[in-house]
């Protein structure tokens, strides 16, 4: 299954009680410099920064927050990905 990583450079972190992704300098030409993402996508990026497959981020996620429908689990988990991934904050 395919694998999802962090991109070098690009780090999670909190600005005032809020989780952003920053990118570094070198990095600033191809992804955006900040961008702010909610509790769950800053659980999940905790997930992928060891690096992942989708089936192993949606039994942490659906562990954590005890989700029950993982079909709806899985399309949100992919839109998350999609997301990050045309912001080139992942490697697939």
């Amino acid at each position: 299954m395919k694998r999802y990583n962090t991109r070098p450079g690009v780090v999670l972190t909190t600005v005032a009680g809020q989780y952003v992704l920053v990118a570094a300098k070198q990095l600033r030409e191809i992804c955006p410099h900040v961008t702010q993402i909610n509790d769950t996508a800053a659980f999940c990026w905790r997930i992928l920064e060891q690096g992942s497959d989708l089936d192993e981020l949606m039994e942490k996620v659906s562990a954590e927050y005890e989700i029950e429908d993982p079909e709806e689990l899985r399309q949100d988990l992919l839109s998350l990905l999609d997301q990050l991934l045309e912001k080139n904050y992942l490697i697939d």
